[in-house]
């Protein structure tokens, strides 16, 4: 399926490129000359297509609830890492081996927990 759509972009990208390229030449030139300047430009028909996908990609994960999964757990990841860094520094200050335990492995988890996660 992604194949067929990346493939009707691109038609539609190279029409693009070539009536931009050859004006209102474009029903006058010949198909052996219009493949030749797409052959020239391939490389920047494809960074074209390219955008355009990810960028059609991006507006459709916009709303999408894992999206939304993804930034509540940024969110409350931040917080306990904030709060746990917070802790730790006031149990060395305390000098409370226990208590600067359960802030270190509170930050070891949230850690672990975000790199599996991706």
């Amino acid at each position: 399926m992604s194949t067929d759509i990346r493939e009707i972009v691109k038609r539609h990208v190279e029409e693009e490129s070539l009536k931009g390229f050859l004006a209102e030449n474009y029903d006058l030139t010949d198909a052996t000359e219009k493949q030749k300047i797409l052959d020239f430009a391939k490389e920047m028909t494809d960074r074209k297509v390219k955008n355009i996908l990810d960028t059609f990609l991006e507006d459709i994960m916009r709303g999408s609830p894992e999206r939304k999964r993804k930034r509540i757990f940024k969110l409350f990841s931040a917080i306990i890492t904030l709060l746990s860094s917070g802790g730790l520094a006031h149990a060395i200050n305390l000098e409370n081996v226990g208590y600067a335990t359960i802030c270190g492995s509170m930050l070891l988890i949230v850690q672990i927990f975000a790199i599996f996660n991706e």
